[in-house]
């Protein structure tokens, strides 16, 4: 992973915790921590706006670190994919943890989450 010198953003006393850099595909990733609701918003919303401003790769969030989420933090990967389609760039949701994939199954965020790794395959 490839820092991308945005800052670790953390409130100990949510046990909240994002940190932003690239995967081996060139994507952003932002790697969720702890619990995500309404008192850590705008923090979340804050660390993405950051990551989508900071260069013009897609975006991926990767939830495996998640303990808890709501309707909140929802609101925010909601408003960040759109921020993204308009810049013409897409979303991702990585290994939600159990908890966090219940929750996206409620509603059309289960849609995006990644199945399995993309693996890129050059023809000799």
């Amino acid at each position: 992973m490839t820092q991308l010198g945005l800052s670790l953003s953390q409130d100990a006393l949510q046990g909240f915790a994002a940190i932003a850099g690239r995967d081996s595909l060139g994507r952003t990733v932002v790697w969720l921590r702890g619990e995500h609701d309404a008192s850590t918003a705008l923090a979340l919303s804050k660390t993405v706006a950051r990551a989508i401003q900071r260069n013009s790769s897609d975006l991926v969030l990767d939830l495996s670190g998640v303990q808890f989420m709501d309707s909140a933090t929802a609101g925010v990967i909601g408003d960040s994919l759109a921020a993204l389609h308009r810049r013409s760039r897409s979303l991702t949701l990585r290994a939600p943890s159990p908890g966090a994939q219940r929750f996206l199954n409620l509603g059309s965020l289960g849609e995006l989450v990644e199945d399995r790794p993309r693996v890129c395959v050059l023809a000799p």
